[in-house]
């Protein structure tokens, strides 16, 4: 289901023209050496919990009194400072929910090794 997250956030950044990626050890999606996008997935008695947080237009020096994601020797990074300018947010949120269609048009609770009701 993580990885499948992160596909979406790469599909997303590879729209724009950037190349992103997922690295084994550190969930997440990066460019560069940088974190674009954090992921937080959780059961809470018996209900999955889950959601992403994308860079898009964020002020980066909010994270400069914080380690993000516990990560000491990486730093984070946006869609603007990767691009070189400010999106438009809509914009953003309908790549991001074709790119999630596109991901998750096939998955099924049998796909991801989850039993079904019942």
């Amino acid at each position: 289901f993580l990885r499948l997250l992160e596909a979406v956030v790469v599909d997303v950044a590879e729209g724009y023209g950037l190349e992103a990626y997922a690295t084994p050890g550190y969930a997440g999606v990066w460019g560069g050496e940088e974190k674009l996008a954090a992921f937080g997935v959780a059961v809470k008695q018996g209900v999955a919990l889950h959601g992403l947080a994308l860079n898009v237009n964020t002020n980066l020096e909010d994270f400069q009194v914080i380690v993000p994601c516990g990560i000491k020797d990486k730093g984070v990074t946006s869609l603007q400072r990767l691009l070189g300018r400010e999106l438009d947010m809509d914009e953003v949120k309908t790549r991001l929910t074709a790119a999630f269609r596109a991901r998750f048009a096939d998955v099924s609770a049998p796909t991801l090794g989850l039993s079904g009701p019942g």
